[in-house]
Parts: C-alpha cells; structure tokens; sequence
C-alpha cells in the first residue's frame, strides 16, 4: 500500500481538526467516502465540490479570503465533468498556494497509465474505489497520526 509523501508535510497546519475537500461528481460516492472517514482517530470536516472548475474557484476564494479553511486533503476522482481529475491535480500542484496540501486520487480506473499520470502530476496517494473504501480511511488515518507523531 502507498501512502501520502508526508515527509514534508507541515504538521502545524493541523489544528482541530482534519478539512477534506472531496472533488467527485457522484453523489452517492461521496458518501460512500464519507462513511468510510466516519470512524477516523480525528475529527473531520469534509467539504463536497462536482466538478473541477469550482474546486479551483472555491480553492481560490479560500486562499484569498480565509486560508485557515483551506483544505488539509484533497480527495480528486479522475472522472470529472470538465476537465479531468489529473488535469485538476496539475492546476493544484503548479500553484504554490496550495503546496502543502496533501493530495489522493480516487478512481475506479486501474490502469498503469492512470497510476503514472497521477505521480507523474504530483499527486500525493491514489486508492483504488471499491465497495467499502476500508483502504482510504487506512490511508488517511495514518498520515494524520505520523503528522501527529511529528510534533
């Protein structure tokens, strides 16, 4: 199992808890990957945006504006209406605001040329979907404590 290239994460930003923004046109999806945060060693918030081009907005107007809101995770399906999940992993990582967010791809795509892409755009984590999710929580739960522990 991968996980998050947290190394050079900054653990101060942690606080109260744990922002996820969560990018994934389907609905039940996103509740699915909700469910499976439920029982995370730390508290949530998370944050549902559809498409790709509102996350960059949203992400913009929270630099700007509040960046004590800005996101800890961001969650990205490849799918997306608009541009692509990976073309929306570029756009974040080529902007400096958003360096220190930590990034997953979620999708049901296994291909290695989706894998290679994600990495190869900077993306932090990738999970493969499946009916339970049991893999992202895991992911996730041990970033937040190794940043924890990093203190």
């Amino acid at each position: 199992m991968l996980d998050f290239k947290i190394e050079t994460f900054p653990h101060n930003l942690l606080k109260d808890k744990i922002n996820i923004l969560i990018i994934e046109d389907n609905m039940d999806d996103y509740y699915l990957y909700k469910d499976s945060l439920a029982d995370l060693s730390y508290p949530i918030q998370t944050k549902w945006i559809e498409d790709g081009e509102e996350a960059i907005q949203y992400l913009n107007e929270k630099f700007q504006n509040d960046q004590e809101a800005l996101p800890n995770i961001i969650m990205i399906d490849k799918n997306l209406p608009g541009i692509s999940g990976i073309e929306l992993l570029e756009k974040i990582k080529s902007n400096q605001a958003f360096e220190n967010i930590l990034t997953l791809m979620v999708t049901g795509d296994r291909s290695d040329e989706t894998y290679e892409s994600a990495f190869d755009n900077g993306i932090d984590s990738f999970v493969v979907k499946n009916p339970t999710m049991s893999t992202l929580a895991t992911k996730i739960n041990h970033a937040i404590i190794t940043i924890k522990n990093m203190e």
